[in-house]
């Protein structure tokens, strides 16, 4: 089982087989909501798969999921020990195997409707009989008896598994799409079978010119099986990346033992710490950090970057990465389900599987689609049969059977779930991992976009620039570096890298702090120990040097110097005295101005948020072109920042930053967004996470977003127009308009394959419409994949 920590609780992944429509999905979500425990199910007709949130996980959690979907006529699988890359390999191995048997039934499918349709087309268009009438069999022409037999065997063989969904439905109580096809297609069977063997039973022996459909149930079945076909395979490719992620992952590992033997173990068998060689030409094995050797990686997998990148001794490597053309050896630092790749593949199929509140509308209209087809069904059944012209009995059959099988709710279902399966494909092979499928439907309405400084619009690799001491220090700089790096031991913000970087190149050892404590967004406390003296060092802002009692009266003057020089002053003290000011200087993005210039164009305002002094931020801001700036501000501050600006009500706020500072502000907005080499509680809050060390994919993902919108509300409108126009073609109105307007008007023989010759759309034709219904809105979905990915 797979165990992902949720705000609320645990999220288990699992993969549901035997759905095939809308209807489905809604019967599966229904069932596993009504478990004991269980308080999201999300569920995708696109990747398969189940994503449950439950308050508590039980030892009987599993068997009590699988058995509530089992019991309505479906299957639950879980992970169950394997690893999640294994998992998804069998899940693959499942679906390969679905789209084979989809593949021979739709080839038996053609064989069946090629005789038909050769049939059919000689009559309606050279006004022939393939076979000779006077050829016949048990009494009957040969020509409808071949088709019969074709029908007998597509019926019963070809459509099998569409009535063994509906049986398992009907068990339920419960109707969809399934059930549907079975009553329109076994109604027209039956009424033909009756028509061509034993007509008196409808008192029809006086009418010899009673029309037969054979050739409605051979085609619909085909084309139903060839729609399911052409859905898997555009299914298939809207999971490539999920799937290439998973097969390009290697399988072993080159470990390196202490006396320097190399034995080959699977990869997910290394453990942390481990040391594993990585030849050139093959692909890392676990994400680690190289400890000899130099070469260039293709990342392109993981972040998006199509240009390989240099990598060298500290550098750290991403596991599925491609070794390109130096040998390394490298210390495992994450493996198995925690490692980066993993993380990607578990959160790409997460945000496949979850929902956009677009969705929503059309989940509530395929709960409430099946139930009303069947009344329009019965209406149409009934109107004609009593109200309907001579041959009544025989309109009134046809007509239900076509509304029947032209009504599919399949269209509905996938338009939605199709565009944000592609989507969230393309944003992970541009470096851009998103969780949830609401980021795209929110960023279209997102009107303010918040920036933190330090590490979004700057490098995030500060330098210390300057050192200013006090005048009336007692204190060398030497010492006050061993000072701020060794208490910054204890951090992993930007700054301490700067002064531990400092250290290293003055070549100053350091020491342990004896107690360290952070201050979020003003600074550090700590206690050190240098040749047998204690110091308690405070560094940080002014207003934590204030908040301790520090006055700062000794540095006004190099202060205001140091903030003239747009540097970022980080105060010393030691021992309850101001000695000095580390200057430090951060460079900014050189996309970063482009970025906040091409924002304005989705009309969304740039802001920034920093813990920084103001005269830095207004700065900073002045370059990069930001207008509203938030200075000095702490992580609470940030928090309520953003969530003022959404009470506005204007529009929506999202927060893209970098830090644990950072954390809260990203959890309350309403997208939030992670830099690359975030810490794991900004990427934890964060509902995005940039893979790529620049800013330009914002406006990638902007543009994704609203790409992905503009699809789906293509598709939903697709679907409602479909039947809208055809549900009314289907129940009669092409006869009652001609009749009213026209009279007796004869159907044109280019038209005679899709309209009877009463203006009465023909099931096959329903059939077809219904099967190019659900694949318009895949291919169309499909588009998002032209949307250039390389930013």
């Amino acid at each position: 089982m797979t165990e992902m920590n949720s705000t609320t609780g645990n999220v288990i992944s699992g993969s549901v087989t035997g759905m095939t429509c809308a209807s489905c999905v809604r019967r599966v979500e229904s069932a596993l909501l009504e478990v004991e425990g269980v308080t999201i199910a999300s569920v995708s007709l696109i990747t398969n798969s189940a994503i449950i949130e439950v308050d508590e996980v039980a030892d009987d959690t599993e068997e009590a999921l699988t058995a509530a979907i089992k019991q309505i006529g479906y299957e639950l699988d879980f992970p169950s020990g394997e690893s999640k890359f294994s998992w998804l390999e069998s899940v693959f191995r499942r679906q390969d195997k679905e789209i084979a048997i989809l593949r021979f039934r739709t080839l038996i499918g053609v064989l069946t409707a090629l005789p038909v349709l050769i049939f059919m087309c000689s009559r309606l268009f050279f006004s022939f009989e393939i076979i000779d009438p006077s050829v016949r069999f048990f009494d009957v022409k040969a020509s409808p008896f071949v088709s019969f037999v074709l029908a007998s065997i597509s019926i019963s063989w070809v459509a099998a598994p569409i009535h063994a969904a509906t049986w398992r439905s009907l068990k339920s109580r419960s109707a969809d799409m399934n059930t549907l096809i079975t009553l329109g297609i076994t109604t027209a069977y039956v009424y033909s079978v009756i028509v061509l063997l034993k007509p008196s039973l409808l008192a029809l022996e006086q009418n010899s010119n009673q029309a037969l459909y054979f050739d409605a149930v051979v085609l619909v079945v085909f084309f139903l099986w060839l729609g399911r076909f052409l859905e898997a395979r555009a299914r298939y490719n809207a999971g490539e990346m999920l799937r290439n992620l998973v097969s390009t992952y290697p399988e072993t590992a080159q470990v390196i033992e202490s006396d320097n033997s190399e034995f080959q173990i699977p990869a997910k068998a290394v453990r942390t710490g481990e040391i594993v060689i990585v030849r050139a030409g093959e692909r890392v094995p676990v994400d680690g950090q190289i400890i000899e050797g130099k070469t260039s990686v293709d990342e392109s997998m993981v972040t998006g970057e199509s240009e390989p990148v240099a990598r060298g001794v500290g550098d750290s490597l991403i596991g599925g990465s491609q070794n390109i053309d130096g040998t390394v050896k490298i210390k495992a630092t994450t493996v198995g389900e925690s490692s980066i790749y993993s993380n990607i593949a578990q959160l790409v199929e997460r945000a496949q599987a979850s929902k956009a509140p677009i969705q929503e509308l059309a989940d509530r209209l395929a709960s409430i689609f099946v139930p009303a087809v069947l009344c329009l069904a019965l209406l149409t059944f009934f109107g004609w049969w009593f109200f309907g012209p001579a041959n009544a009995f025989t309109y009134a059959i046809i007509n239900a059977v076509t509304v029947l099988v032209v009504a599919c709710p399949c269209a509905l279902g996938l338009a939605t779930p199709a565009a944000i399966a592609m989507s969230v494909s393309q944003a992970a092979k541009s470096g851009i991992l998103i969780s949830d499928a609401g980021v795209f439907e929110n960023l279209t309405r997102t009107t303010k976009l918040l920036f933190d400084k330090t590490g979004t619009l700057t490098d995030g690799t500060p330098r210390v620039a300057e050192i200013i001491m006090s005048p009336d220090s007692a204190f060398s700089e030497e010492e006050l570096i061993f000072m701020m790096a060794s208490a910054e031991r204890g951090s992993n913000h930007p700054h301490a890298t700067a002064l531990f970087d400092l250290a290293r190149d003055r070549g100053i050892e350091l020491a342990w702090p004896l107690t360290f404590r952070a201050l979020q967004g003003n600074g550090i406390i700590a206690e050190l120990n240098r040749h047998d003296e204690e110091y308690q060092v405070v560094i940080g802002n002014s207003t934590l040097l204030l908040s301790q009692d520090i006055s700062l009266s000794n540095l006004d003057v190099i202060f205001e110097e140091s903030v003239a020089n747009g540097l970022t002053p980080i105060f010393l003290a030691v021992n309850g005295r101001a000695v000095g000011i580390f200057g430090l200087e951060d460079s900014i993005r050189r996309d970063a101005k482009s970025v906040i210039h091409e924002l304005r164009q989705f009309s969304v305002v740039p802001v920034m948020l920093s813990g920084d002094i103001a005269s830095v931020t207004d700065l900073v801001a002045q370059k990069v072109g930001i207008d509203l700036v938030f200075s000095e501000v702490s992580p609470a501050e940030k928090h309520q920042i953003v969530s003022t600006e959404q009470e506005s009500e204007i529009g929506l706020v999202a927060m893209i930053g970098d830090g644990i500072n950072d954390a809260p502000a990203l959890a309350q907005a309403d997208v939030g967004i992670s830099m690359m080499n975030s810490s794991d509680l900004a990427q934890s809050s964060a509902i995005v996470n940039f893979l790529r060390p620049d800013l330009a994919g914002l406006l990638y993902l902007l543009k994704l977003s609203h790409a992905t919108i503009r699809i789906m509300r293509q598709n939903l409108g697709w679907a409602f127009i479909y039947n809208l126009v055809l549900l009314p073609i289907a129940m009669g109105a092409g006869y009652v308009s001609t009749q009213l307007f026209f009279g007796n008007v004869e159907v044109p023989k280019l038209l005679s394959i899709i309209f009877s010759e009463n203006w009465f759309l023909n099931p096959a034709a329903a059939g077809a419409a219904m099967a190019f219904s659900s694949l318009s809105v895949i291919l169309n979905s499909l588009r998002l994949g032209w949307l250039q990915t390389d930013y």
